[in-house]
Parts: structure tokens; sequence; C-alpha cells
């Protein structure tokens, strides 16, 4: 009977110490939706582009270092440069990229590495 009280005591004690631990939000898995989070910022100077299509000619352009090119999407308003620190909401929040509105209401599609909350 010791033994069997002793077991519970330890069967009890365990689940405490698990259930804590693993209650403490820094060890427990984000599950919010990024989409309502607010607090999304620029993590550095990048660049962002109007549409999907134009984030794809975009990438293209950066990758081969077109400064031309690059210069034109500028121009054309189809790029804009956002600073370090700037903050967005996040409208779709991708495997590679994120769909983001600027606090002028204006949504651009950047890299999701540049993301952070």
């Amino acid at each position: 009977m010791k033994k069997a009280i002793f077991f519970l005591f330890l069967i009890i004690a365990l689940c405490w110490c698990v259930g804590n631990f693993c209650g403490d939000d820094k060890y427990r898995k984000n599950t919010e939706n990024p989409k309502t989070e607010s607090s999304w910022k620029i993590s550095e100077e990048c660049l962002a582009a109007i549409d999907e299509d134009k984030f794809s000619e975009l990438t293209k352009i950066c990758n081969r270092y077109d400064q031309d090119a690059l210069t034109a999407m500028l121009l054309n308003g189809y790029a804009k440069v956002l600073n370090t620190g700037d903050k967005i909401e996040m409208v779709d929040y991708g495997f590679a990229k994120c769909k983001i509105k600027l606090k002028n209401g204006q949504t651009y599609y950047v890299a999701r590495e540049f993301v952070t909350k």
C-alpha cells in the first residue's frame, strides 16, 4: 500500500512538473494566426513588389544584379524600398513571401526573411 501511494505521488509530481514546463509560453508552440498580428516589422532594408508577378520579376532582377531593370521597376512604382523597422500589417504569411500592408494602406509582397515580429 505504501508503494502504491508513493508511486501515485511520484506520478502526480511528475505530471505537475511536466505540465508546468510544457505550459510555459516560451516552450509552447506558437499557434497564433499571423494574419491577426499587427506587431510585425521589417527586419532589414529590402525591396517589395506590388503583386506576385512583379515579386517574381524583382527576384530574377536581383539575382542577375540588373541595376537598370531594378531602377525601372522602382521608377514605375512596381517595387518599393522598405526600411528597417517599418511597421507593417501581415495580410498573408506564406512560405517564401508575405503579403503585407503598409501604414498608407498599400499592399506589397516581400521575402519572408525580411519580416519579423
